[in-house]
């Protein structure tokens, strides 16, 4: 019987369950757990740990799951693999059960429940395209001309910023309007840093997420420039020249010079289009050097005007000459006078008849000359032949005279005079110049009245004066020397080799017929040995010697005054020229 709390009672049978009393009872401090975790992390990351109070505890989860495993001995949640939730966006929630029990009594246990949140994180970097930019344009492209539009996709993000990182050689170049790559500065081909990198410009576009963490994507650039020829030849002078007339043919005059900006820099021809007819003068095409082609005669042309034409080359990506660009120079070269031409005197004679009485200080004669190259008071006057006496002398161009002398028992000076008077246009190299002949007739007077000059012209006789210039060589002493002895041992030679000749030939060794002939005959040529039946007789008794009558002979016939060597023995003998006697030596 049971009774309750207010005195009811109530009969039957009850069944207790006595439930286990445990010494050290396993339980959790919550029942609850909410953790996070970042998606980025790989596979064994730790989520969270949790941690059972009591004895011999493990662990283990209820709830079945293949992104997440417990450690049985420590309690830890770890991941099984890295977390994406762009792959898997349920992962982004998980509940787990975990059950803390006794390894020795298993029904002494707890549980709690795990809840993790995963957090999403920007892991992935923007994907752009192009992914890079090559590009060509000419250099003259207008500012704003765009060379790309990048689209970007990103699943962490939407939004995206676009920055431009130069080089040193691309600095403000480029700019980037929203998501489009344009020409911020004009791009040049003309310069030599550009020349040095191939004429490419090298930049980063940077794209930038708006995720966390902030990832970036870089994306190269790579613009090559072509050439546009946009200058035009500057001619910077100089402008004027000076040259001597007397100059040789190849002569320089000087170089003309110009510019151009555009590279390859200073790249031009020159031409002369325009100057005197024949030409004179002549430039090189790709220095503008100009040199004298012709002759020049200062006192025919002073000053010669040139039109050059200065023309650029390969400034452009056309071939020439599509694009190409010209200057005009006009250019004045000088003639410098040189003394090249002799002095011209007209007449080149004179005749003139004075009286012995004309006064010293009169002029005889006044000359007329002149010179092209120098002024007339530059030219100097010298007698230099026909001045008997010098009787006459010169005062700048005209001819006077000094007292005469027409004694007839003293000096006696000639009544004509045929003067030769040399006209000189420099006293300094070069010298020209020419002779006046000038005929002068004195008749002797006894008057004491000055006495006028007469001239007498000769109307009908032309005269033409000739100036012949006389060039001859004069060879050095040393060379005088060598030509004579070798000319006296060419005559020796040529008088050796004719004696040897003539001793060879018959006709030079053939003589007369008394020459050749022995003149004294010897014993042992003209006796020869006796027969051997006369050999053992004695000998003949010599021959009575005739008487005969000697005539006188000449002391003179006596003398030998010649020796000779006979053509047929080889013997010498003596020889009178005057007798034709002969004597052997």
């Amino acid at each position: 019987m049971v009774t309750d709390s207010q005195g009811n009672t109530c009969n039957g049978t009850l069944n207790v369950n006595v439930l286990p009393i445990y010494d050290n009872p396993i339980n959790f401090t919550q029942s609850s757990m909410v953790v996070s975790i970042a998606e980025n992390g790989g596979p064994g990351q730790q989520v969270v740990v949790v941690k059972a109070q009591g004895n011999n505890v493990l662990y283990e989860m209820t709830t079945p799951s293949t992104s997440y495993y417990i450690e049985s001995g420590t309690g830890a949640i770890r991941t099984t693999y890295n977390l994406d939730l762009d792959r898997l966006p349920s992962l982004a929630s998980t509940v787990l059960l975990v059950r803390a029990y006794d390894q020795y009594q298993r029904s002494n246990s707890a549980t709690v429940t795990v809840t993790i949140n995963v957090t999403p994180v920007n892991n992935v970097a923007p994907q752009c395209s192009p992914a890079v930019v090559v590009a060509q344009v000419p250099q003259d492209q207008p500012i704003g001309y765009m060379f790309a539009d990048f689209s970007c996709t990103d699943p962490d993000s939407t939004v995206f910023s676009y920055s431009i990182t130069p080089n040193a050689n691309s600095l403000y170049s480029f700019r980037m309007q929203g998501s489009q790559l344009q020409i911020n500065n004009t791009l040049t081909y003309d310069s030599s840093a550009i020349a040095s990198v191939n004429f490419q410009y090298a930049a980063t576009v940077v794209v930038t997420d708006n995720g966390t963490p902030a990832l970036t994507t870089n994306i190269p650039v790579f613009v090559t420039v072509t050439p546009v020829n946009n200058y035009n030849p500057a001619c910077i002078g100089p402008f004027s020249y000076n040259i001597n007339e007397n100059s040789p043919f190849g002569t320089s005059v000087g170089q003309l010079n110009a510019t151009d900006a555009d590279y390859p820099f200073n790249n031009v021809q020159y031409s002369i289009i325009g100057g005197p007819t024949p030409t004179v003068f002549y430039i090189v095409p790709r220095t503008g050097e100009i040199k004298l082609l012709g002759p020049l005669d200062y006192e025919t042309v002073t000053s010669y005007s040139l039109s050059i034409m200065v023309v650029d080359l390969n400034n452009d990506i056309h071939p020439d000459p599509a694009n190409q660009r010209t200057t005009y120079c006009s250019i004045t070269i000088n003639v410098q006078d040189t003394n090249d031409n002799p002095p011209v005197c007209n007449p080149p004679f004179y005749n003139t008849l004075i009286y012995s009485t004309l006064l010293t200080t009169a002029t005889v004669q006044q000359l007329s000359c002149s010179d092209p190259d120098v002024s007339t008071t530059a030219l100097y006057f010298s007698i230099v032949g026909g001045n008997t006496n010098s009787r006459f002398k010169m005062s700048s161009s005209a001819v006077m005279h000094n007292l005469f002398s027409y004694n007839p028992d003293g000096v006696y000076d000639p009544t004509s005079y045929e003067l030769l008077i040399q006209v000189t246009d420099s006293l300094v190299n070069p010298i020209h110049s020419t002779t006046v002949t000038v005929f002068v007739t004195v008749v002797p007077w006894t008057t004491t009245q000055p006495t006028t000059t007469r001239t007498t012209p000769t109307p009908e006789k032309q005269t033409m004066l000739v100036t012949r210039n006389l060039d001859y060589w004069q060879p050095d002493v040393w060379f005088m020397v060598i030509l004579t002895l070798t000319a006296a041992l060419l005559l020796a030679a040529i008088g050796l080799l004719t004696w040897a000749l003539c001793r060879r030939t018959q006709f030079c060794a053939r003589g007369t017929k008394e020459a050749t002939e022995p003149l004294l005959q010897e014993r042992s040529l003209t006796n020869p040995e006796p027969p051997a039946d006369l050999r053992n007789q004695p000998p003949a008794p010599p021959p009575a010697k005739e008487k005969k009558d000697l005539a006188p002979v000449s002391p003179l016939s006596l003398q030998f005054d010649g020796r000779a060597k006979d053509p047929v023995t080889g013997r010498d003998y003596l020889f009178n020229s005057h007798t034709g006697e002969r004597r052997w030596l």
